[in-house]
């Protein structure tokens, strides 16, 4: 009786956390999105005062930006400046904090697949929190999602044995653990030497990214970012659960704290949880949450329950039906964490139909290392524009208080309501004549005192 209240106790505080954690990925990527503006309205104004010294006739100085915001692979921090990401942080830290809490009185395997629920907790909060409409996708993703759920808390190891510091110590010596780790972390490391270099290439040739899968190498970037950043997650709920075990333990009467194992063990949760968070800050910078969150929530429920299942040996009690029962539970999982992540980010793109948008995210999950994405954009220094070229702006008693990058663009441009007009569209919503090989600034683009950035096909 005692371990099935000590189970009902774990997954409250892990379905509280998850919830929580739901509020605060909201507001950090709330944070990420005013950053970029901020930097963007600054790289505009230089530009149109670097435009009205050209029509004055003065030098220029080279070292003056034009309008946009130079994306490369380096995490920038100015989303540190913004409040609204450390309110998200310290949601997120707080029901961090609750999930690594209930590890301590269940098996991480049973408690890991519960991350799932940030995404339902995520869709159940948008009518009251954003006043958005619940579609009949969210519906069904839920509903998948909480089938998955019912059938690992069901199906999943239902026991979790105690441990003290220096048997967690010795079960890094188990075969299967050591095993899995050097797989994961030899495929780590390719991965980000491959990355750096395509970091470095992209930078020599002025490549830069934009948001989607387009530009050179994206599609690796973005699947490394997102995988590293589950892999780091992983070990980070491994440390964290063997640290909860000490606590525990030291709860029942038998102090570790006064073993040097104990503070090994938070040393490594607090150091592997920094890595989690620069791969997913990291990943959020650059790319679109179409398709960095669907990445971050699998990634994330896959190595969390596989590394901390077979550190553990949580999977030797099950029996070969339950065991498959239970995998067939965690794809389920993922399955409604493609769906309710595509919904929760697409709500703002009307023009696209829900399937489409389905489709294209079950692929870059699936099979995202067989897409090749073709740009129709020549890289040949002969075909370059001349920056000399540019269009006029109107920028006469233009403020920055003029410049808007909010403001709401109609249907019929191709942007859908609510969404950044200088942004680039997916890639399913773009079709070859519409899509642009410049940006420019052409001057109907001044209506109402506001200026707009709109691709000129």
């Amino acid at each position: 009786m005692r371990m099935e209240t000590a189970i009902i106790v774990a997954l409250c505080l892990s379905i509280v956390g998850n919830i929580i954690n739901a509020w605060g990925m909201i507001y950090m990527k709330i944070g990420h999105e005013a950053a970029n503006a901020k930097t963007m309205r600054k790289s505009l104004q230089k530009y149109m005062e670097m435009r009205a010294l050209e029509e004055a006739g003065e030098k220029q100085d080279s070292s003056v930006a034009k309008p946009g915001q130079k994306k490369t692979a380096e995490l920038s921090g100015g989303f540190l400046k913004q409040c609204k990401w450390w309110i998200g942080m310290a949601l997120y830290g707080g029901g961090s904090f609750m999930h690594v809490a209930s590890l301590g009185f269940g098996p991480s395997a049973l408690l890991n697949p519960m991350e799932g629920l940030t995404l339902v907790a995520n869709t159940l909060s948008a009518p009251s929190c954003l006043g958005e409409a619940i579609t009949k996708y969210d519906i069904w993703g839920t509903i998948v999602i909480v089938v998955g759920t019912l059938m690992v808390v069901l199906f999943g190891p239902h026991s979790s044995e105690e441990y003290t510091a220096e048997e967690i110590l010795d079960r890094f010596g188990n075969s299967p653990f050591i095993i899995w780790s050097a797989c994961l972390w030899t495929c780590t490391g390719v991965a980000y030497t491959i990355s750096r270099y395509i970091e470095y290439i992209n930078e020599r040739d002025d490549i830069q990214m934009d948001g989607t899968l387009n530009p050179r190498g994206s599609i690796f970037l973005a699947l490394t970012y997102t995988s590293t950043k589950g892999v780091m997650g992983g070990y980070t709920m491994l440390f964290g659960k063997m640290f909860a075990e000490v606590v525990a333990e030291s709860g029942e009467g038998d102090n570790q704290f006064v073993k040097w194992e104990t503070y090994l063990f938070f040393v490594l949760f607090i150091g592997f949880n920094f890595l989690m968070e620069y791969w997913r800050q990291k990943a959020l910078n650059l790319f679109s949450t179409m398709y960095c969150v669907p990445l971050f929530q699998v990634t994330l429920v896959i190595f969390a329950v596989f590394t901390g299942a077979i550190f553990f040996d949580e999977f030797s009690g099950l029996s070969v039906l339950n065991l498959c029962l239970f995998f067939l539970g965690i794809v389920i999982i993922c399955i409604g964490v493609v769906i309710l992540s595509v919904m929760t980010e697409s709500r703002k793109m009307n023009a696209v139909k829900p399937r489409t948008k389905m489709r294209a995210a079950f692929l870059a999950v699936a099979a995202i290392f067989f897409l090749k994405p073709k740009s129709k954009r020549s890289r040949d220094p002969g075909n370059a524009t001349n920056d000399n070229e540019s269009p006029k702006v109107l920028h006469k008693n233009l403020s920055l208080e003029d410049i808007n990058l909010d403001e709401k663009v109609d249907d019929d441009s191709g942007h859908g309501p609510n969404r950044s007009p200088n942004r680039s569209p997916i890639p399913w919503e773009r079709s070859p004549q519409d899509e642009p090989d410049s940006i420019e600034l052409p001057m109907n683009a001044l209506t109402g005192g506001q200026l707009v950035l709109q691709p000129v096909g």
